[in-house]
């Protein structure tokens, strides 16, 4: 738009506009600290995304979004169902999608880990989080979901288990050995005095 300047040191806009970069006169970068405050970088992302405090980065990220606020979307065509939503986080290698295309609150981490309800604060967290499912449920702070695998909790020996400090009431792990004190390998909880066997 004929605002860019270059001083040798830096190159940008010197007023309020934004600054654009093109590939083939397609935008593939953009940034804006007067207005909508987005970051986007990748060619054709986000085209027609008119929210603000925004981080897009990688081509074709969001190109169907237009009004999402305060929210992160990394790899090639991530978000590209999103049309909106608040606080939301995507990060895939490519075509990662969160499960409400208008949502808000929604986390995808490499089509992994998936969280629902992430809005909380530094000082106040929030959310649930779910491997194996993208609608962690709502009862739950952490759902693992699986026909094919099962849960492997942390393993180690009796030693190991009794040399743990500190312990906190309702800590569990599976003991693979009689040392350290413990009669016999299987599930073992601290009751904030001592550990019990959870197994028969």
């Amino acid at each position: 738009n004929g605002n860019a300047v270059s001083t040798g040191d830096w190159i940008g806009t010197s007023n309020a506009q934004p600054w654009i970069g093109k590939v083939n006169n397609q935008r593939s970068m953009f940034i804006d600290a007067a207005s909508t405050y987005n970051a986007i970088y990748g060619y054709g992302a986000a085209p027609s995304l008119a929210g603000s405090y925004n981080v897009v980065i990688g081509g074709n990220a969001c190109t169907g979004n237009t009004a999402s606020t305060n929210s992160v979307f990394i790899g090639t065509s991530v978000a590209s169902t999103q049309s909106g939503g608040d606080k939301n986080i995507c990060i895939s290698g490519s075509g990662g999608q969160l499960p409400n295309t208008s949502g808000n609150d929604q986390v995808n981490i490499g089509n992994v880990i998936w969280a629902a309800g992430a809005n909380g604060t530094g000082t106040t967290p929030a959310g649930r989080i779910g491997i194996g499912t993208n609608a962690p449920n709502a009862g739950s702070i952490l759902e693992l979901s699986s026909i094919t695998q099962g849960f492997l909790p942390t393993r180690m020996t009796g030693t190991q288990a009794a040399a743990i400090t500190p312990k906190e009431e309702g800590l569990m792990v599976y003991v693979k050995d009689a040392t350290g004190g413990f009669a016999a390998k299987g599930w073992y909880g601290w009751n904030g005095a001592a550990w019990e066997k959870l197994n028969p």
